[in-house]
């Protein structure tokens, strides 16, 4: 019986908010968190980390093809399917 092998790395498009913006990840590795990966979307996408006040801003990233978001936790290579589109929100805590 042969096994399938899978790829260490993973390629998908993520968007910013707007949409207006978009990134062609490429070959990610698998098993970096998607936390990670936010990190070094911003500057690809010209997002800033900081708000006007200094404090951090937090984005996540919504998974479309499930319609969900990703915890920044959680391995790319468990969530992201390769081809998926992604797209990076905000993140607004009410109160």
């Amino acid at each position: 019986m042969a096994q399938t092998a899978i790829a260490e790395t993973i390629d998908f498009v993520v968007a910013d908010f707007t949409r207006q913006r978009r990134f062609h990840a490429k070959k990610v590795a698998r098993n970096k968190t998607v936390g990670e990966v936010v990190k070094s979307l911003l500057p690809r996408l010209g997002l800033a980390s900081r708000d006007s006040n200094g404090d951090p801003v937090t984005f996540r990233i919504r998974l479309d093809r499930e319609g969900r978001s990703v915890f920044p936790s959680e391995k790319v290579g468990d969530a992201v399917t390769d081809g998926d589109a992604l797209t990076l929100e905000r993140y607004i805590q009410a109160g």
